[in-house]
């Protein structure tokens, strides 16, 4: 993926793992990628990064050590096993990690996790889950100065209505709007590319996020999927400089890379 980023003059590629630390990886493989800029087998290079992801529970001893790799810039919170993720499956009873109390409250590790990300000028990824704990961290983000994004609100995981991205948004609160869910594929083969399009004309290109949330096998690569993604919103309507902005400048702010 970083040397089809490279070829395709991208500034930067970040990936995450759901369970583990991703920054290690994206280290080495910048290793790779400047190796083979110097040796004449790349044109030009891409910057590479990772962070960690949190499904084995919210640990801040974890993150401050994960933080030491120089290519870290994302925190994901816990995706396929938080709360709010079998809530929103309709299976409450399987538990999961909880980032918010019963009565609203953020939890002590997360807002601890919170400010190492700003300390460390590194964004947040608020991972799946569900609308009753999306508020509750939006606000303590917003109160933070934490820089967060939705991950793919439209997907049918934690699929959130236009009227909550849009509470979310305006407390300063990224929107990813991704290659899946607009793009069918084996994983998902019938989609409403309209819903996309639909979010970023209420929410506003200056609050989203374009990402490729690619790499599974079941997709195409993730550098054409961007490719595709780019056509489609151009051919509904979205504008070249407010895709520029979804693309460029937002996720660049939301990881801190021009501070």
């Amino acid at each position: 993926v970083s040397i089809d980023a490279a070829d395709a003059g991208m500034r930067a590629v970040a990936f995450k793992d759901h369970w583990n630390v991703s920054a290690n990886a994206a280290y080495v493989v910048q290793q790779h990628i400047d190796h083979l800029v110097d040796i004449g087998e790349l044109e030009r290079g891409v910057e590479v990064y990772g962070g960690a992801g949190t499904c084995h529970g919210m640990n801040v001893e974890y993150i401050r050590t994960a933080l030491q790799y120089p290519n870290f810039k994302m925190i994901w919170f816990p995706t396929f096993t938080s709360l709010g993720f079998w809530r929103g499956a309709g299976q409450p009873d399987q538990g999961g990690v909880r980032l918010v109390s019963p009565e609203g409250e953020v939890h002590p590790e997360v807002v601890e996790i919170m400010k190492l990300a700003v300390e460390h000028k590194v964004g947040v990824g608020f991972g799946h889950t569900d609308f009753e704990e999306l508020l509750p961290l939006a606000k303590k983000a917003n109160e933070l100065g934490v820089r967060a994004t939705l991950d793919h609100p439209l997907l049918e995981l934690n699929k959130l209505l236009i009227d909550e991205m849009q509470e979310l948004a305006d407390l300063g609160i990224y929107v990813g709007t991704y290659c899946q869910p607009m793009i069918p594929s084996l994983y998902q083969p019938v989609v409403d590319p309209m819903e996309t399009i639909r979010t970023i004309k209420a929410i506003g290109p200056e609050r989203c996020i374009i990402g490729s949330d690619f790499g599974q096998v079941l997709h195409v690569n993730s550098v054409d999927g961007i490719r595709i993604f780019i056509r489609a919103l151009l051919g509904f309507g979205i504008e070249p400089d407010e895709i520029s902005l979804m693309l460029k400048d937002n996720p660049a702010r939301l990881m801190w890379l021009d501070d």
